[in-house]
């Protein structure tokens, strides 16, 4: 939703930028005004706020009501906000802006418009998100939560002022990361400084229909205690038969500044989801019965096809509490202490083809009852500052941070039920009695301590040096009604090192280049022959990249290339496996290697772009099974992302805009699942979205976003012979009624 606060500024521009001209009102310019400065670093961006705020919070990362598709700053590769040419590593930032123009209402929609980012789908509710040729990792405000992104649902947009992805390795601040490819950080909207209120409305294609409210108010009048409170909810049907889905979400900040130079924050998130589980079609078995031109290919039918009996159901509670404390020391050093608690239960009781589809259109199917309960504790501390020698100011970086997460589980032993029209599965599949026969606990536990160093040898040069200690820990049981069994230890590391090392040159004021070095460091559970884990992954990134910022810093570019080595990667181990029983040694090798290019801001008056090349090669350069091949088949190695929004300027039009942009990928394959694999593959594709808007008044706007508007048949996943040939969404549109407003004078 639009939300925009009173004489908001941000990159070279007032808020009011994107109003029609008819709607602003012109201000004569001062006398003697002072000059913008030209500098780009510490100062890079003013706060988005009605004025300033008395609190010590940095907000110069801060997108919403900046009316931009360009950050200015970024946290994603430090802890405070980090000026765009400050960081020597490939980070970009979907905007506030960027979400409500496209109405990216969910996280995997949102992630999915980051370059150099492919996301495949699990259900309509979440998917998995991949870069550089693995899954990513996430973060919350700058706080790690391992392993928690793919697989698991996300909240909704509605809470979060922008979504950081770093590219890359972030071994420093994240620590035993799963993956090597890099971060999301999904950075919560906070309380504004002066009132402000805002909702929208909407209604599109399959009967959905979506809302949101957003408040925000000091709660009193020194404006040191502040609040803001999010309710979103979605109610929708799908393309595909017998799917209906719902959620609601609740979000609620309290900021407070106890002194002048503490900062406390407490908040809480709730979000209730439901909906049919649906994971794609199947494709056609391989078995004699089917015709040999079609064994192992896709089954061509209809999109409305829903192969899942009508029972079928996912259910996901999250819940979310974060506090932090900020205090200043002096007049440039900050500390700040933040925790994170989340828990969250999934429950899914469905049935799902267990084969391809023979040539009577029947399959068989998998019944199963299943219920995770997930909870995770993160903490992080820090303390920053600068440090002054030789006439330089250098910046130095000490922290802590600290991981958990516990998985329990119980869930049914599958049930099979053989020769089930996939056309109509209700006709023989009613909804199973499953009932929990076994249980099952997962417990991880991470922590490090980390540091870095900006240091400035020359005016234009910066170096930066960093390290993490990190300890990790990760053991499993079974839990009732299975036979309780003590702890068994899987992945296990102490005091293991982590380096990190950049060089960033200051070409001119706008552009710098630069070079990095990040470390690899990944623990694995598979057993070798001893029955001891393997040692962890280890390897390292290196990137090299120029940056730039023109026309005001409104327009920032950026082009990188990076090579990414993992070795110690699982191997089967021939000698001592048996049909029973597989063990492994670490010898395996992958290679990951690319170039990526983007463009984000405003290029002309009124027209702002969001746009990206990425190139991904990858190879199995020693592995047990498919040594020379790509890690996955399942990412394209070509992918190009554009977006671009245009506010008319003539006077007779200026309440118009018109937006348009697409994705497009080079071919991919169903991966390495069956024999058949490579028959499942998808030509290069692009799907075309627009965008027309009109601004009713100041406050008011309507608009329509049409999806895929050539109508292009795709598939958001390839998968096996039984299920994830999951298609795309077709033709679809959503209209959308915004309306905000800043009732600052009700305060005076």
């Amino acid at each position: 939703m639009t939300f925009i606060p009173a004489n908001a500024q941000s990159n070279g521009e007032t808020a009011t930028t994107n109003l029609p001209p008819l709607l602003v009102s012109k201000a004569k310019p001062k006398k003697n005004a002072k000059k913008p400065t030209d500098e780009r670093r510490s100062d890079a961006a003013p706060a988005p706020v009605a004025s300033k705020p008395p609190s010590i919070r940095d907000t110069s990362a801060d997108t919403q009501g900046t009316h931009s598709y360009s950050a200015a700053a970024t946290t994603a590769a430090s802890k405070e906000p980090r000026a765009f040419l400050e960081v020597p590593q490939t980070v970009s930032v979907v905007t506030r802006q960027q979400i409500e123009d496209q109405n990216l209402t969910t996280s995997w929609q949102a992630v999915a418009t980051a370059p150099g980012v492919q996301v495949v789908s699990n259900n309509p509710d979440q998917g998995q998100y991949y870069a550089r040729g693995w899954a990513l990792n996430t973060a919350v405000d700058g706080v790690p939560v391992y392993n928690s992104l793919s697989g698991y649902r996300q909240f909704n947009t509605a809470i979060y002022d922008r979504i950081e992805v770093l590219l890359g390795p972030d071994g420093l601040f994240l620590g035993a990361a799963p993956n090597p490819s890099g971060v999301v950080n999904f950075v919560h909207k906070r309380p504004t400084n002066d009132v402000q209120f805002g909702w929208s409305t909407s209604y599109g294609s399959w009967n959905q229909k979506h809302g949101e409210l957003d408040f925000s108010a000091p709660l009193n009048e020194a404006k040191t205690v502040r609040f803001r409170g999010v309710l979103e909810g979605n109610d929708q049907d799908f393309f595909f038969d017998r799917f209906h889905a719902s959620n609601g979400l609740a979000y609620g900040i309290l900021e407070a500044d106890v002194t002048k130079s503490t900062l406390f924050t407490i908040s809480a998130t709730d979000e209730k989801y439901f909906g049919p589980s649906y994971s794609g079609l199947p494709a056609w078995n391989t078995t004699s019965d089917v015709p040999a031109n079609l064994r192992g290919r896709f089954t061509d039918l209809p999109l409305s096809t829903n192969v899942y009996p009508s029972w079928n159901s996912t259910f996901w509670d999250s819940r979310e509490y974060n506090t932090s404390i900020e205090q200043k020391l002096g007049s440039e050093w900050r500390v700040k202490v933040s925790a994170r608690f989340f828990e969250q239960e999934q429950h899914f009781h469905d049935a799902y083809p267990d084969t391809g589809v023979y040539a009577d259109l029947t399959a068989d199917y998998i019944a199963r009852n299943a219920i995770y309960d997930y909870e995770r504790v993160g903490v992080d501390a820090y303390a920053q500052g600068p440090l002054y020698l030789f006439g330089q100011k250098h910046e130095l970086l000490f922290g802590y941070n600290y991981d958990r997460f516990d998985s329990t589980n119980v869930r049914s032993d599958n049930v099979s039920v053989k020769g089930v029209s996939v056309l109509d599965p209700d006709s023989k599949l009613g909804a199973v009695s499953t009932p929990f026969t076994k249980g099952g606990e997962s417990l991880y536990e991470q922590s490090g301590y980390y540091g870095q160093a900006r240091l400035k040898p020359l005016t234009d040069v910066t170096v930066i040096l960093g390290g993490r200690v990190s300890d990790f820990d990760a053991k499993t049981r079974n839990l009732a009604p299975s036979v309780v069994t003590n702890w068994a230890q899987g992945a296990h590391a102490e005091d293991h090192f982590s380096p990190y090392a950049a060089v960033l040159y200051d070409v001119t004021k706008n552009i710098s280049v630069y070079g990095s070095y990040s470390d690899i460091f990944i623990p694995q559970t598979q057993l070798t022959y001893s029955g001891e884990p393997l040692q962890p992954r280890q390897g390292e990134q290196y990137e090299v990249g120029i940056k730039g910022e023109f026309l005001d810093k409104r327009l920032r570019t950026s082009l990188s290339a990076f090579y990414i080595q993992d070795v110690n990667r699982a191997f089967v181990d021939a000698t001592n496996s048996t049909p029973s029983l597989t063990y492994y040694t670490a010898a395996g090798e992958a290679v990951s290697e690319g170039v990526g290019a983007s463009v984000t801001g405003k290029v002309l008056p009124g027209l702002d772009l969001s746009a990206s090349y990425d190139y991904l090669y990858t190879v199995l350069a020693s592995a047990s099974s498919y040594e020379g091949q790509a890690i996955s088949l399942w990412l394209p190695r070509h992918v190009v992302k554009v977006w671009a929004k245009y506010q008319f300027q003539d006077d007779a039009w200026n309440r118009w805009s018109v937006g348009a942009g697409f994705v497009a990928q080079t071919q991919t394959y169903a991966g390495y699942s069956d024999a058949y694999a490579r028959l499942r593959n998808q030509d290069p594709y692009a799907v075309v979205n627009a965008l027309i808007g009109y601004q009713v008044d100041k406050d008011i706007s309507l608009t329509l976003n049409v999806n895929n508007i050539f109508d292009q048949q795709y598939y958001t996943r390839l998968g096996g012979l039984n299920t994830y040939n999951t298609p795309g969404d077709p033709r679809n549109f959503l209209l959308t009624l915004r309306k905000s407003f800043s009732p600052v004078a009700s305060l005076n």
